[in-house]
């Protein structure tokens, strides 16, 4: 079974957590759930759970619908382990590019304290 990792800031926070905390009871539920099955399945599970996102140097983004809104996890493969970068309510179709743009960063510096460039 795969490891889910949540990104550790440098200065030692955990966003990711942060914002499920945030969450309402009942949507942390079901974000526990769905990161069940990602554990499980990883993101081979595919649509409309997971969802690749193009030209981002592997991001990907856990889609769990609650009661009208989108909350969303982006995480990224390192190896066979799941790390999750970044979460936050979406608000329309497209992702914002910033929050695609924080995913990335935190990737990046995810590999770079681990001592390794992404590949």
């Amino acid at each position: 079974m795969r490891e889910i990792i949540f990104y550790e800031t440098p200065s030692g926070r955990h966003p990711v957590a942060d914002y499920v905390s945030s969450l309402q009871v009942k949507a942390q539920a079901k974000v526990a759930r769905a990161l069940d099955l990602l554990q499980e399945f990883g993101p081979a599970i595919g649509q409309p759970h997971v969802k690749r996102l193009e030209g981002t140097g592997g991001l990907y983004e856990l889609r769990v619908p609650f009661g009208g809104q989108a909350h969303r996890l982006l995480f990224f493969l390192d190896g066979s382990d799941i790390v999750l970068v970044h979460g936050f309510t979406k608000k329309s179709d497209k992702i914002p590019r910033k929050e695609i743009q924080t995913a990335a960063l935190r990737m990046k510096d995810y590999f770079q304290r681990k001592g390794r460039s992404k590949g």
